[in-house]
């Protein structure tokens, strides 16, 4: 991962092999940021998305093995517990086109990762027990 600043923005690039949460959380909270702005479009593989069930308060999980392109990328970032917290979203593309979103849960670089981060003021999660998630607080 290579990334730099730039009036107060953050252009990221992830490697292949780079895992997007884990790199994104960890310059996250090398760089103290504490809320923001996600986007971003690439290349990736073995990719977990999930969609939110309502009724059971749980996630429910679909891996994509292979190779996808990453279509789109976004989310934010806020603190959980006081944690840096990187809540993404991703739509990902087979070779045939067909698409693909939800929550994203896990992927890898397959080719490269092009990230723009957009810092803002502190924001916080609290948990939510109606809905079952941690939601943001203002």
């Amino acid at each position: 991962m290579k990334f730099r600043k730039e009036n107060g923005s953050y252009l990221v690039v992830l490697d292949k092999g780079d895992e997007v949460i884990a790199s994104l959380t960890g310059l996250v909270q090398q760089e103290k940021l504490e809320g923001g702005f996600i986007r971003g479009i690439g290349g990736v593989s073995n990719v977990t998305l999930g969609f939110f069930d309502l009724e059971k308060k749980e996630y429910s999980k679909k891996q994509f093995p292979g190779f996808y392109e990453l279509a789109s990328l976004v989310g934010d970032i806020s603190l959980v517990d006081e944690k840096p917290f990187c809540h993404l979203h991703a739509v990902i593309s087979d070779p045939q086109m067909n698409t693909f979103a939800g929550h994203l849960f896990f992927a890898e670089i397959s080719i490269t990762g092009e990230i723009a981060i957009t810092p803002f003021n502190k924001t916080q999660r609290l948990f939510n027990k109606d809905l079952g998630l941690n939601l943001i607080r203002l």
